[in-house]
């Protein structure tokens, strides 16, 4: 996971939204975070290898990770349908000024092509990645289990919030305590496939709108990757 870094007009930094690096050089995320003015804020820096936020040594039995890199942004791409009133097509590329070294702490998750796409349905378990609330005075990177809803039944949920649903959004429902809520734009919906004695993650979907932290019970939309694969590569290649 990928953390956006915003820079106030005092110079203060703050971390407002998450992405997911899918290659050495490409971080994907939600439109939303980067063509919105969020708190007069302007994204200035991408954060990669982050554990623990809050502290900047990270270490556990006597072992530390590396330490989290920060990394310049040499452009930024929205999707050119993205609609900031009904939040249609809530996905963004942005390219780093240079190209990542994968270590353990740094690794991308794999985009749903055509070949591996399956169909999300109403009750699959699927996993989301956040950062918990606050221990002390860190968030700790973490993962819930997250239960697809029926594309139907919760577009008539958001059609009371006057949001009309589209088919590249997915709804899922994840565990109260850690729902993708607040300040955790485009975070991960995960699907593992095991093969060949080796597990990948797959991204289905970045979460894009969500009313659950005013609300118990209520399903998060999350843009769905897969049908943005032909874009993502499209922008990828030039």
């Amino acid at each position: 996971m990928a953390l956006l870094s915003y820079t106030n007009e005092n110079g203060d930094d703050e971390f407002l939204c998450g992405g997911n690096l899918i290659n050495q050089r490409y971080v994907l995320t939600v439109a939303h975070c980067v063509t919105n003015n969020l708190a007069n804020k302007k994204l200035s820096k991408i954060r990669l290898g982050e554990y623990k936020l809050g502290e900047e040594k990270e270490c556990k039995n006597g072992e530390c990770n590396e330490k989290p890199l920060d990394l310049n942004i040499e452009t930024i791409i929205a999707h050119p349908d993205y609609n900031s009133r009904s939040g249609h097509n809530d996905i963004a590329l942005i390219r780093l000024a240079a190209n990542v070294n994968f270590t353990d702490s740094i690794q991308p998750i794999c985009l749903p092509l055509p070949e591996t796409r399956v169909n999300l349905t109403g009750g699959e378990i699927l996993t989301v990645a956040g950062w918990d609330p606050p221990r002390g005075n860190a968030k700790v990177k973490s993962h819930a289990k997250a239960t697809i809803v029926e594309h139907t039944d919760c577009d008539k949920e958001f059609q009371s919030h006057r949001k009309p649903l589209i088919t590249s959004q997915i709804c899922a429902l994840g565990e109260v305590s850690k729902d993708s809520c607040g300040g955790d734009s485009a975070n991960p919906l995960m699907r593992k496939v095991s093969k060949d004695h080796s597990d990948n993650w797959y991204l289905e979907g970045m979460s894009s709108l969500g009313y659950r932290c005013s609300s118990e019970n209520f399903p998060v939309v999350y843009t769905r990757v897969a049908d943005y694969v032909d874009w993502i590569q499209q922008i990828i290649k030039e």
